[in-house]
């Protein structure tokens, strides 16, 4: 293995960020990154070689790298994130690069999955990386020590009582049940008793309290996620959720971050269900609810969904109407407007860009159904809002 595939895979490994390395004319040499940090764009770097200090360089993405000069080319190392990128930068960062809501969930996702560094963390990091190509790590053999465990005198006391077992199933069971049925309200009852249950798991594994909390925690994540299944959700909600709560899970550093998670955890499930269950409609309408959610920032015809579905346009409206109670034009606006009404409420995006953001053509269209569904124009909802959506 050569010298530089060495100490990039150092870097990779010790600060658990993406590597790229470039020679003297910008070409890549190497790459070393994490799947799950796959960006939405080829990362477009300024001229390379113009650089000749360690430079904290952040794309239109808000994606920040350290571009470290070599004497033979470039290192770059990243992405990673300086701030919170909350629903606001991601809307702006959506309509700057001209893309709809039916991306920000990949977006999202992908910023849920970076490491967020301070000022200090990110002057420190540039230095180690610095420090690392400038003086090559030797490569050295490291011994195992391994201090013998004491011989016990009476075995272990059993930790779970018959009793105990019981009654965290039933727990289990009365919480997947108020996650499936999408209970917003009920779900905070089992708050403390989730809670509770890291504090005592977190001796299960001798001397790891963090490490067995986070084993619980990713147990729950998947409770959760089969619970929501059975309420109707759709498999590529979860998966997001899903994959989004066991990276917050493993970057958590404390019980008490991990206890915060699992609250947090419980409600969005809850609400997943709530705002995207299709139980008790027919399966033709179920997947056809699930295509207009998840495309919704799309153009969205009868005919091109019936298609997509294998159906023909005037029984799938027929069925719609008949199990919904509103057609399926009338439900896609809907959606829109919904999803409308959350930007504008929560984010300073212009009415326009979240017009083009929520699938809409142009302003003209969202005004005009805007006001067909709520009464006021889109502009005076923002300043006026007479009922707020569900979040």
């Amino acid at each position: 293995m050569s010298s530089l595939t060495t100490t990039a895979r150092l870097i990779q490994t010790t600060l658990g960020l993406d590597v790229r390395c470039y020679d003297t004319q910008d070409q890549l040499l190497l790459s070393l990154n994490d799947p799950a940090r796959t960006t939405p764009h080829r990362p477009h770097f300024p001229q390379l070689t113009t650089i000749t200090h360690l430079t904290h360089y952040t794309d239109g993405w808000r994606l920040s790298y350290l571009i470290v000069p070599l004497t033979n080319g470039t290192c770059v190392v990243g992405p990673f994130t300086t701030t919170a990128l909350t629903s606001q930068v991601v809307t702006t960062v959506l309509a700057q690069n001209h893309l709809t809501v039916s991306e920000q969930h990949q977006l999202t996702q992908l910023y849920d999955a970076l490491p967020m560094l301070s000022a200090a963390e990110v002057q420190a990091t540039g230095t180690v990386v610095a420090t690392l190509w400038h003086y090559p790590p030797l490569t050295t053999s490291c011994q195992t020590l391994t201090v013998p465990l004491p011989t016990l005198s009476n075995p272990l006391p059993a930790i779970d009582s018959p009793r105990l077992i019981e009654q965290n199933y039933r727990t289990e069971a009365q919480l997947m049940a108020t996650i499936s049925a999408g209970d917003t309200a009920g779900i905070s009852e089992y708050f403390r008793p989730m809670t509770a249950t890291l504090t005592l798991f977190q001796n299960r594994l001798p001397n790891q309290p963090l490490r067995s909390c986070k084993n619980m925690c990713l147990v729950s994540n998947t409770i959760n996620r089969i619970a929501a299944r059975q309420g109707g959700v759709h498999p590529a909600y979860l998966d997001r959720l899903s994959e989004k709560y066991a990276r917050l899970v493993e970057q958590q550093h404390t019980i008490a971050g991990l206890k915060k998670l699992t609250v947090a955890m419980l409600t969005d499930y809850t609400q997943l269900v709530k705002d995207h269950a299709t139980t008790g409609y027919s399966p033709l309408i179920k997947r056809a609810v699930d295509y207009v959610q998840l495309h919704l920032g799309h153009p969205l015809r009868v005919n091109d969904i019936a298609t997509t579905l294998n159906a023909s346009p005037t029984y799938l409206s027929r069925r719609f109407k008949a199990e919904t109670g509103q057609t399926l034009t009338a439900f896609v606006h809907a959606q829109r407007i919904h999803s409308a009404q959350v930007y504008l409420l929560n984010t300073t995006t212009t009415v326009t860009e979240i017009a083009l953001l929520v699938g809409f053509p142009d302003l003209a269209s969202l005004t005009k159904q805007f006001k067909a569904l709520t009464g006021q124009t889109p502009s005076d909802y923002r300043k006026h809002p007479q009922f707020q959506p569900r979040d």
